[in-house]
């Protein structure tokens, strides 16, 4: 027996994010003022058929539970897997362990980020963060059946929580919460403890259902979501993005531009820029393996640091 829930987390735990890790910097989804964002369209658009691939990285699991090393290792491998199904993420994992929930000031369910990895995924060149939860483990021991059979049975639910962080914008694109409820065979004692020694079988059983369902929703995001990305470097008019081969960029890829925003300054003391008003738009002349130089076709003031977006 089994019973499925599915948990989407709405816009409140979003805005609840951005005031706790707010030194992930921060992002604004805007396009700025339509009249000037219309003054720089060059007209030109990009093939409807071409589909840029977003890199994306895993972080380590964080095991609320303490299910041990077999299980987290089967966890990751298992969501990659899923992940990678259709092939237009290009994944990465973070070896290591996470940090504890204490350490991150986390609640005892549902979204957690690490700031610090955030912070190595924009170092890593990535486009989102991946973070996965495995929360405790709910276990209910309760008399069943119809006397004179009745006995006591235990169930027991697993959860997990599943986040994505757009690197770029400092924005949570998807929160989502899943779980599977199941019985265990056999009775057990009316003051049995309630807890559960996950036995691998229907472990991986209920939580593949978990990983796969969350799969589907983490590519349908990623796959509704224009490749963004970042000048990293200018000289007079040949300006290099972080986007090339490796995301299936070929030459004549047409990328908006937007300059830096108001400012807002985060507990480390580091600047963060909200993302301002479209400044122009450039075209790729030649791509690199992870890397593309590109010209202006409309626009000027391009600098390092302003996001790009595939137009």
């Amino acid at each position: 027996m089994k019973f499925r829930k599915r948990h989407v987390f709405n816009l409140f735990f979003t805005i609840l994010l951005f005031f706790t890790f707010n030194s992930l910097g921060c992002g604004n989804l805007g396009t700025g003022n339509q009249k000037d964002s219309d003054q720089f369209d060059s007209g030109k658009t990009n093939p409807e058929n071409l589909e840029l691939k977003k890199r994306v990285i895993i972080a380590p699991l964080i095991d609320q539970e303490g299910v041990g090393n077999t299980i987290k290792v089967w966890i990751t491998a298992t969501a990659v897997y899923h992940l990678g199904k259709e092939g237009h993420l290009i994944i990465s994992k973070e070896t290591g362990n996470a940090p504890s929930t204490k350490e991150l000031s986390s609640p005892l369910y549902g979204m957690i980020l690490d700031p610090d990895m955030a912070e190595r995924a924009e170092e890593m060149g990535m486009d989102m963060l991946i973070s996965v939860v495995l929360n405790p483990f709910d276990v209910i021991v309760k008399k069943r059946g119809i006397w004179p059979f009745r006995r006591y049975k235990m169930d027991v639910e697993i959860s997990m929580s599943i986040s994505v962080l757009d690197i770029v914008s400092g924005t949570i694109l998807m929160c989502n919460q899943e779980s599977e409820m199941f019985r265990i065979p056999g009775s057990v004692e009316k003051n049995q403890e309630l807890k559960w020694k996950p036995d691998d079988r229907l472990f991986f059983k209920f939580a593949s259902y978990i990983l796969e369902d969350q799969a589907v929703e983490v590519l349908d995001v990623s796959r509704d979501k224009p490749w963004t990305g970042r000048i990293v470097g200018v000289n007079d008019n040949m300006i290099e993005i972080n986007g090339g081969q490796d995301i299936g960029l070929i030459p004549g890829g047409i990328f908006e531009v937007y300059g830096m925003g108001e400012s807002i300054t985060s507990a480390d003391g580091k600047e963060y820029f909200f993302r301002g008003p479209k400044i122009g738009e450039i075209i790729t002349e030649k791509n690199m393996a992870d890397s593309s130089i590109s010209i202006p076709l409309t626009g000027s003031q391009f600098k390092v640091g302003q996001i790009v977006k595939y137009k």
